[in-house]
């Protein structure tokens, strides 16, 4: 196409990943790099840590903070204007 952009069909031909699957290779890098001694002293030094967590452990601690900030904003009355 003349001017205009053109379709990535090489893009096209890789099967699509099932939504876990792709999480997990996510997850997989995502751990890797938080290993490395670069990205822990990157994040020491703005006084963070990384724990290694799977998407399960996650979706887990989630679940449970949700819970906790309700209870808070409940027992504290509070309102959103």
């Amino acid at each position: 196409m003349a001017g205009g952009s053109q379709l990535r069909t090489d893009l096209a031909k890789a099967p699509p990943l099932p939504g876990h699957r792709i999480r997990e290779k996510l997850n997989a890098k995502m751990a890797e790099i938080a290993r490395t001694d670069d990205m822990k002293t990157r994040m020491l030094a703005v006084n963070m840590i990384v724990p290694e967590q799977s998407p399960e452990d996650m979706r887990a601690y989630l679940i449970k903070d949700i819970e906790r900030n309700k209870e808070v904003i409940k027992k504290n009355n509070i309102k959103v204007d």
